[in-house]
């Protein structure tokens, strides 16, 4: 079965009434990564996804793609996913992030309650620590937004979906990249849902690739900045936006 992904770059204007939330500004050397401005994720013809595991409570999606778009080393990508929406017949259902379960969950799916794990991403950051494609400002908490409010929003057509500072996602280290290289990976979602009930519903995610948080030398001039003895020229872009649809 093939998995649609989209790439997105248009600008929309979400009403007022969303009430998007906004981080205060605080000093960029407080964060410890950013949303990073070299590279993406998407997918090819390559990609699979399958339902997976004694009751189909897993899917695997394989073969994504992270991509360095530049023509410099990057020394250290990851890829960190807050934000996920299963769907229940043409609805998408909000998730909440809970630290305690290690999952994004819901009490009413479907009249049970629905946990959602991202399996196979070791790692968890804090998400009020990443900073979002400018390294100034808090990624943004809420997606989708607009881009007036961050160069790291994206245009999705989902319910939009609040995070807290404070919320540890899940994260998977992709290592070094060399100029223009392209890396696969994996993912694995897992459902639990309450009444123990089997299948994988259509769910699409959003994540950001994000690197170490640049630190300015004292002579740097203008954007340049300095990580890990690599120069990099930091410019304002629109993070282009992957959108993944599983079906089941």
């Amino acid at each position: 079965m093939n998995t649609k992904f989209r790439t997105q770059t248009a600008v929309i204007s979400l009403a007022a009434t969303v009430g998007l939330a906004i981080a205060a500004p605080r000093p960029a050397a407080a964060f410890t990564y950013q949303d990073d401005p070299n590279s993406y994720f998407t997918g090819d013809s390559n990609t699979t996804t399958s339902s997976e595991g004694p009751n189909n409570n897993t899917r695997v999606f394989r073969n994504l793609e992270a991509v360095n778009t530049s023509n410099q080393t990057l020394p250290q990508l990851a890829f960190v996913v807050p934000w996920v929406w299963p769907k229940l017949g043409d609805n998408s259902i909000n998730m909440t992030w809970r630290n305690d379960l290690d999952g994004w969950y819901t009490n009413n799916y479907d009249g049970t309650s629905l946990v959602v794990k991202l399996a196979n991403f070791p790692d968890r950051l804090r998400l009020g620590d990443i900073a979002d494609i400018t390294g100034q400002a808090q990624l943004p908490l809420t997606q989708p937004c607009t881009t007036d409010t961050s160069p790291s929003c994206t245009t999705l057509n989902y319910p939009p979906q609040t995070r807290d500072l404070e919320d540890k996602v899940p994260a998977l280290n992709l290592g070094a990249f060399a100029p223009n290289e392209t890396k696969r990976f994996d993912m694995a979602f897992t459902y639990d849902f309450g009444d123990g009930r089997s299948g994988t519903p259509v769910t699409a995610f959003y994540g950001n690739t994000i690197s170490p948080k640049a630190v300015p030398e004292p002579s740097t001039i203008g954007g340049t900045v300095v990580l890990g003895g690599i120069g990099w020229l930091m410019k304002k872009k629109l993070q282009a936006a992957s959108l993944v649809k599983a079906k089941a």
